[in-house]
């Protein structure tokens, strides 16, 4: 486990910043997954003075903005939604690596999806 990188107290706002899950890595059509260094980077841990393992904490998330200008999805081989599992075993190969971005508007709060292929 990680140490704290800040410690607040009960009622305390943070204003934080986070990466996306792939850690910033992928940024434009020829990226690739192997560009990643592990997954889903967290923002914190943050210690909470008066907290006790067992505990169960309110968290308010008051404001959430996306900095960037796209999204990210990705399929590879062992990585995403198509993938075999211990428990839902698959028929086909291996799906290959296929990775597309979302534009975001910004502006409007949107983020456009289009499909790969289509």
């Amino acid at each position: 486990m990680a140490p704290p990188v800040a410690t607040v107290k009960p009622g305390d706002v943070i204003d934080t910043r986070t990466v996306d899950c792939f850690g910033n890595a992928i940024r434009k059509p020829g990226d690739t997954l192997s560009m990643v260094k592990g997954d889903n980077p967290l923002t914190g841990p943050f210690f909470v003075d008066g907290a006790e393992p067992g505990d169960t904490l309110v968290v308010k998330i008051l404001e959430l903005t996306v900095d960037g200008d796209q999204g990210i999805g990705a399929l590879a081989p062992g990585f995403g939604a198509l993938n075999e599992t211990s428990y839902t075993p698959m028929l086909h190969a291996p799906v290959p690596e296929k990775i597309w971005f979302f534009p975001i508007d910004r502006a409007k709060n949107e983020a456009t999806f289009k499909a790969l292929d289509s």
